[in-house]
């Protein structure tokens, strides 16, 4: 998803300062939705084989790994408030192709490609799994897990992910013909559909903002 901004307008030489904040933030600092568990029922280790299904644990492992989750919402109050882990289902009884399409997703979250391949299912088959979903910051630590787990019947494979919602940023400054002692930004943002730029770019200002005015209540304490 593409977007492009203009920002401004600055005293000469300070657009870059802002420039290279903002595109710091951006490119690492704004949260997103992975996947942190898959859970399947009646298996051992990543390369067993359900019967019925086509694609090997480890296959369909890696397939939904490459699911972008996305809110439906675009404010960015879901984005600083942060969620705990939410859980979304997949039951397919062959025969059938499963896609991300098919999953059950809990309330404002949704996947950015419904036609995303997940597993093929033949007629005396059936898939079901569970995935947990769980909105991350880059910015805070992440502690370790084990990445497979037993419990009973149940194989729980952790998936270790941190989010990448911004593909690409890139910024011009110009300068203003009638005014040359002023200048303004163009900014570009290229996501991988689960944020709207806009959406990143307003919390990507939020944090910045927060940022130097809790540096103003530190220096007014002193």
């Amino acid at each position: 998803m593409y977007a492009r901004f203009h920002l401004g307008l600055f005293l000469k030489d300070h657009a870059l300062s802002f420039s290279n904040a903002i595109r710091r933030n951006l490119i690492a600092g704004v949260p997103g939705l992975v996947l942190t568990d898959i859970t399947f029922l009646g298996t051992r280790h990543e390369f067993d084989i359900i019967p019925g299904v086509h694609e090997t644990l480890f296959d369909i492992i890696e397939n939904l790994k490459e699911i972008v989750f996305t809110h439906t919402s675009e404010n960015i109050h879901c984005l600083v408030s942060g969620q705990k882990e939410m859980e979304a289902f997949l039951k397919i009884q062959g025969p059938k192709i499963a896609t991300a399409g098919d999953i059950k997703f809990p309330p404002n979250i949704s996947c950015v490609v419904p036609s995303q391949h997940i597993a093929s299912v033949s007629w005396d088959g059936e898939l079901s799994l569970s995935l947990k979903i769980a909105l991350v910051d880059p910015n805070k630590f992440q502690p370790f897990i084990n990445p497979q787990e037993f419990i009973d019947d149940y194989k729980v494979f952790n998936v270790q992910r941190f989010p990448s919602p911004i593909k690409q940023t890139n910024f011009f400054i110009q300068k203003v013909s009638t005014k040359q002692e002023f200048e303004y930004l163009i900014l570009e943002i290229i996501t991988d559909g689960s944020i709207h730029p806009k959406q990143a770019l307003q919390y990507s200002l939020y944090k910045l903002t927060k940022l130097f005015f809790d540096f103003t209540l530190v220096s007014l304490s002193l």
